[in-house]
């Protein structure tokens, strides 16, 4: 069992399903934080999807990291 504390990361590994290619993980992520308040880490105020991907592009990676370093996904 792996407990994931990131709820952006829970939603991160949920978009890895095959569908999506690196380049559009971060319109998908930023789409579903702009419309999920329950993503968006406490203390955030809500914003549009735009804001999201500007800010999380860098913190893709990661993401991908993590659920690399802990063998959900195979590099």
């Amino acid at each position: 069992m792996v407990r994931l504390e990131s709820p952006l990361t829970r939603e991160l590994l949920r978009l890895l399903d095959g569908t999506r290619d690196r380049a559009a993980l971060p319109a998908a992520l930023a789409a579903r934080m702009a419309n999920d308040t329950a993503l968006i880490p406490p203390g955030e105020p809500a914003r549009p999807a735009s804001w999201w991907r500007e800010h999380l592009e860098t913190r893709i990676d990661e993401g991908l990291a993590q659920v690399v370093r802990l063998a959900l996904l195979v590099a």
